[in-house]
This record gives C-alpha cells, sequence and structure tokens, in this order.
C-alpha cells in the first residue's frame, strides 16, 4: 500500500508532462544498471534498500491523484527488490500509484526503472551510487562519507533534494515557445511493444580525441552522427518529407548552470536542427550543431524556457481546472509541442562520479530511455571509468537505424585526420 502521509509533493512541470502523457502502452521511463564485480545478493540488497528508503522520500514514493492535482507521496512499505526478467516493462497505473520505481537485480546487476515524473538521471544515480554503497558496506564493511551525490541512511533528507527549482529560478515572465514539426522517422514495430536494447562501448579519450578534432564536444558530435544517419533514411522517403528539418531532442542538466542538488526533475530540452537539403558535409554539419547548441544552452535562453515552463504552474487557472481536465489539456498540447517537435533524443548523462572506495566494486554503468512513441527508438550515452556507454533502445525486430548509426560512428571514428 502506498502511503497515506501528511508528506506530500507537488509535481513539477517535467513531471506533470509525463503524467499526463502515458498511456496503457506507453509510460516514459528511464533505466540505469549498475554492474558490480560480483554476483548481486538480492537480501543484502534488500536490506540495504530497506537502510536507505526513508532517506529518498522523493524516489521511494507514490503518485497520487487529486481532484486538481498529482502529487508524490513517499512509500508507506519498501518495494521489494526483484529478479530483472522484463526490460523496462511499462509501468500500470497502479505501479506509478505505490511506488513509481522497481529495484531490480540479474546477475551482477543492480537495476532501477524509474517513471520520469519521479526523478531524472541525475537523481537516478544519486540514488543508485548511494544504494550501491549502502550494499557495499553492509556486504564488505566498507565505510562512505556523505557527500551531495551519496546519501547515507543515517543522514537527515535535506529541503534543497527535495526542492522543485524550476519555480526556484523561473522569472516571471515568458509564456509558449514557438514549436514546429520535425521530420519524423518511424520504425515498423510489428505491434511488438516488447523493448530491445544494445550497447556499444567505446574507449572515451578516443571518442573525445575525435569529438576534439571537429572542434565540439562528445554530445555535440554524437548528435551530429545521429542526424546524418537519420539523413540517410530521410533520403528514402517522400519529396516532401525530405524538406522537413531533423531536429535531435537533446536534455541539459540545469544543474550545471544554475547551482542545485534537487533529485527531483531539473532538465530543459534543447533542439538543435538540420535540413538535408542544406546539403552539409559532415564535418559542416558537427559545426551547425555545435554552433546551434551553444546558442540554445545559454543561461540565458535556458532561462527563458525554464520561466516559461514554470509559469504554466504558477498561474492561478491552472489550479483551478480539475485533473481530469488538464491531462486531456496536457495530452492535446504534447500533440503540438512534444514529439512533434523533434525526429529523436540523445541524451547523454556524462561521466559518472564515484568515491574512490566504491570504484573497486563496480565495473560498469549503463543509462537506457524508453523509445519514443513516434519513432520507436531512442538513446542514452553514459561514461565511466575509461569506456563510454552508447545504449540504443527500440520496438519491434527492425534495426536497420540502429546498425547503420552504429555503423556510422565507427566510420567516423576510424577517420583518418593527417
Amino acid at each position: 500500500m502506498a502511503k497515506k502521509s501528511d508528506t506530500s509533493f507537488p509535481l513539477d512541470i517535467s513531471a506533470i508532462l509525463h503524467m499526463g502523457t502515458r498511456l496503457e502502452n506507453y509510460s516514459n521511463m528511464f533505466r540505469q544498471d549498475v554492474v558490480l564485480k560480483e554476483e548481486v545478493d538480492p537480501e543484502i540488497l534488500q536490506q540495504a534498500l530497506n537502510n536507505l528508503a526513508p532517506r529518498f522520500p522523493t524516489i521511494i514514493a507514490g503518485i497520487h491523484s487529486g481532484f486538481f492535482a498529482h502529487s508524490i507521496i513517499p512509500s508507506e512499505e519498501v518495494p521489494q527488490v526483484q529478479p530483472d526478467d522484463e526490460f523496462m516493462k511499462v509501468m500500470s497505473d497502479e505501479e506509478i500509484e505505490e511506488c513509481a520505481v522497481r529495484i531490480k537485480y540479474k546477475g551482477r546487476k543492480i537495476v532501477l526503472e524509474c517513471f520520469h515524473s519521479i526523478s531524472d538521471g541525475y537523481g537516478g544515480f544519486v540514488f543508485m551510487h548511494s544504494l550501491a554503497a549502502e550494499y557495499i558496506h553492509l556486504k564488505h564493511g566498507v565505510k562512505f562519507t556523505a557527500s551531495d551525490t551519496l546519501c547515507l541512511p543515517e543522514d537527515p533528507v535535506r529541503a534543497e533534494e527535495v526542492s522543485d527549482d524550476y519555480l526556484r529560478y523561473a522569472k516571471r515572465t515568458g509564456w509558449f515557445a514557438d514549436r514546429v514539426k520535425a521530420y519524423k522517422m518511424v520504425k515498423d514495430i510489428e505491434d511488438d511493444m516488447q523493448i530491445h536494447h544494445c550497447t556499444d562501448e567505446i574507449d572515451t579519450k578516443e571518442l573525445l580525441g575525435v569529438a576534439r578534432k571537429y572542434g565540439v564536444s562528445m554530445t555535440a558530435f554524437l548528435v551530429a552522427v545521429q542526424i546524418y544517419t537519420i539523413f540517410q533514411f530521410q533520403q528514402e522517403d517522400t519529396e516532401e518529407n525530405k524538406k522537413s528539418t531533423v531536429r535531435i531532442m537533446v536534455p541539459v542538466d540545469l544543474r550545471r548552470v544554475f547551482p542545485s542538488i534537487s533529485l527531483r526533475n531539473f532538465l530543459l530540452y534543447v533542439m538543435p536542427g538540420v535540413r538535408l537539403e542544406d546539403e552539409l558535409t559532415f564535418s559542416e554539419l558537427v559545426a551547425e550543431v555545435a554552433t546551434q547548441m551553444k546558442e540554445l544552452s545559454t543561461p540565458e535562453e535556458l532561462r527563458i524556457i525554464l520561466s516559461m515552463n514554470a509559469n504554466l504552474q504558477r498561474y492561478w487557472i491552472s489550479k483551478a481546472i480539475p485533473l481530469w481536465i488538464k491531462q486531456k489539456i496536457m495530452r492535446f498540447g504534447y500533440s503540438i509541442f512534444g514529439e512533434v517537435s523533434s525526429t529523436m533524443t540523445l541524451s547523454n548523462l556524462g561521466t559518472s562520479m564515484v568515491p574512490e572506495e566504491m570504484k573497486p566494486y563496480i565495473e560498469s554503468e549503463h543509462s537506457f530511455l524508453t523509445p519514443r512513441l513516434l519513432s520507436g527508438a531512442n538513446c542514452c550515452v553514459n561514461s565511466y571509468g575509461d569506456k563510454t556507454f552508447i545504449n540504443a533502445t527500440w520496438r519491434g525486430h527492425d534495426t536497420a537505424f540502429e546498425d547503420r548509426f552504429f555503423a556510422n560512428l565507427r566510420e567516423f571514428m576510424a577517420k583518418d585526420f593527417n
């Protein structure tokens, strides 16, 4: 049962959108795997979770529906760890209400599957590193020191960890931003709603080295490879669709711009876009993507978008509308301003930073996103140690896009710059 508690947290604007756009066969989730160097002991993992759960009241929590709004309420019972038998299965309404996360295990993996209204990738990794630390402490007696990115069971919950920092940093200005339809690349999922996945492991120094030879960041380089791959499919499309802009949704962790240790959602999206008919070389494509990402990611631009989104929460009329009506409005708005405004997503969570005491016990980490509804595909990137992991997810048995993307990436990685 979910806790009937006086403690509750209103949903942030990202969480509201994720709640408003879920369907019977779709819930926007992310998954994070921490791969240990030894088999996971489920009993010790459960004890570690039992100890740690009160420390994360907005993550070990369910989402409840009121007359006017949803709220996050800490779960009364700690969820049971479960075998990782099915990859990112859609969360039911009952699951989301009782506890909108799953803690799983398989072999050497500890797994978090999280409904995106609860948290984002940063919050997920803080929770996972804290859970891994408590597990290692129980099994091996290793002691850890608390930090902004590692929480210990005995430490009190800080108000800054559970705050809605969209509202904290927003200005009371701004309204709707322009959105245009982007090129829609649709996979043939053949009514197969099962989520498939694969991971390509690349040496981080090598990948960064290639990106720097183009004079751009790793993220800009990977986005350019993604657009280049989509162009190859767009070439085979109708003449009308060939004119559409390929636009990639790139999440930006706002904590890198605005000081925050919130474990709730605190990210925005920039959407660099390029047209096939521009006939850019790959070098020109990389430069254009990097330029757009830089221009869209300035603190000034991000605050404008942040303020626009936050002000949707603030207007009294939105608070006075019954929840069931707001959800219909959200679904309608998402159909206009949501996935149709971008072709695909590429999320780079950056390098995982773990305490030195933890490194001997962790082999790797991986992050995955639910495939998008329209394209049936998605891509999430993270780095751990000296490796970068490019994690693709998709529905259906058609892997043409993934095969071509990874082939293109290897081709550009192997390019001779001499």
